[in-house]
């Protein structure tokens, strides 16, 4: 599923004793809460592709904290 980086707020790894699953959370415009959350497997990958897609995760949402920080900050100066 392809959805726009800026839309990512969250994410959370879950591992059960046989699967590990990769929760991230949404922005949306169709729900009347404005947040979905999708779902994907990734049992599959290894440790350290796990833990580059954390470090991948981490930098986007670091990177869309900032700028909604800038762009609140540009608003309240106007």
């Amino acid at each position: 599923m392809d959805f726009p980086k800026n839309k990512l707020v969250s994410y959370r790894v879950r591992n059960s004793v046989f699967t590990k699953t990769l929760e991230m959370i949404v922005t949306s415009k169709r729900t009347s809460h404005g947040i979905t959350k999708l779902k994907f497997n990734i049992t599959f990958l290894s440790k350290s592709e796990t833990n580059d897609l954390k470090r991948s995760l981490n930098k986007i949402i670091k990177q869309n904290k900032e700028l909604t920080t800038h762009t609140e900050q540009a608003e309240y100066n106007e």
